[in-house]
């Protein structure tokens, strides 16, 4: 999703925000991807049926319905995260997969907050800092992050 907003939006801060999802979940996933190799665990190779039909939605998106329509995707895909990681991190039996959730939930709380925040409405370069005074890092740091993604434990 993150990927299609470069190509399907004009609004900078959806793009920016988009650009640092990509980022923050590509490190994610290779640290995942570590633990399966480790444990001789196989990822699952096919996206979900609803997320590929939410990716199929956005593709065919532009401009400022792209903009909502991606806000919307990942706020719900943000809020079912959270729930999945919380469940791992108070009840996982594996304690690799216990402690990844551990660490990520966090971020997948930073992310979902700056999803909240995002002004989709607009179709220019209007950005977070633009639109209400806080900046990305500042959201970070108030939810106890810091801006290089590293997340105090």
């Amino acid at each position: 999703m993150g990927k299609l907003a470069a190509t399907n939006t004009k609004n900078q801060a959806v793009r920016s925000f988009a650009r640092k999802l990509v980022e923050e979940r590509t490190q994610a996933e290779k640290e995942l991807a570590e633990i399966f190799a480790r444990k001789g665990m196989r990822p699952e190779s096919t996206l979900a049926r609803n997320f590929q039909s939410s990716l199929n939605h956005l593709a065919r998106l532009k401009g400022r319905a792209f903009d909502q329509a991606f806000k919307e995707q990942v706020i719900e895909d943000q809020q079912t995260s959270i729930r999945l990681f919380q469940e791992q991190a108070e009840h996982g039996a594996d304690p690799d997969l216990k402690a990844f959730a551990e660490k990520h939930l966090p971020q997948l709380r930073a992310q979902l907050a700056l999803a909240e925040r995002l002004d989709a409405r607009t179709g220019d370069a209007q950005t977070d800092r633009e639109s209400d005074g806080g900046t990305v890092n500042n959201v970070l740091r108030s939810l106890g992050t810091t801006p290089g993604g590293n997340i105090p434990r």
